[in-house]
């Protein structure tokens, strides 16, 4: 895996989500970083924005599990929020979650079984159509749903941390 592998993501990954240009979505950047001594990549990431909605979709693909994450949000200052600000971007995976009630479903928004082409373009396809499933409302522009999804991250935050107390030593009733 290598800097070529980088370069077929970000190919694959336009030509899954070329669709968004039918919401005036435009190819905002793409990125990726290698491993110090070069020889493999620890993510490749495309990312998309629209200055008329002022919102962005960023698909990336970590290493070297691998992973598929697919994040979304409003522009912040007319940019892309910093990766750290969780506030402002939010997971497809939550989204379907969210919209269904189906965590399996949810998951096969981040599933790639392996970054041979026909596995990450399945992957990202399969991205791409549950983003346009359940996300249509926020790529039509409504923003309803980033307050329905911050509860819904907190709600999960906190039923994570309330297993974990209750799964920690000397912690059961």
């Amino acid at each position: 895996m290598g800097k070529d592998d980088a370069e077929e993501f970000s190919k694959q990954a336009l030509a899954a989500f070329g669709w968004l240009s039918e919401f005036s979505f435009e190819l905002a950047g793409r990125d990726h970083a290698l491993s110090r001594d070069k020889s493999r990549p620890l993510y490749s990431a495309v990312v998309w924005s629209s200055s008329h909605l002022q919102l962005f979709i960023e698909v990336t693909l970590e290493y070297p599990r691998p992973a598929l994450v697919v994040e979304f949000g409003p522009l912040v200052d007319g940019d892309v929020p910093a990766v750290q600000d969780i506030s402002n971007r939010h997971h497809l995976t939550a989204l379907v979650a969210l919209k269904t009630g189906d965590e399996e479903l949810a998951a096969e928004a981040g599933m790639v079984k392996g970054v041979s082409g026909r596995q990450l373009d399945r992957a990202l396809r399969r991205s791409a159509d549950l983003l346009r499933e359940y996300g249509i409302d926020i790529l039509r522009g409504d923003r309803s749903d980033f307050k329905k999804l911050e509860d819904f991250a907190s709600e999960r935050q906190e039923g994570l941390r309330h297993r974990y107390l209750l799964d920690a030593p000397g912690m059961h009733p």
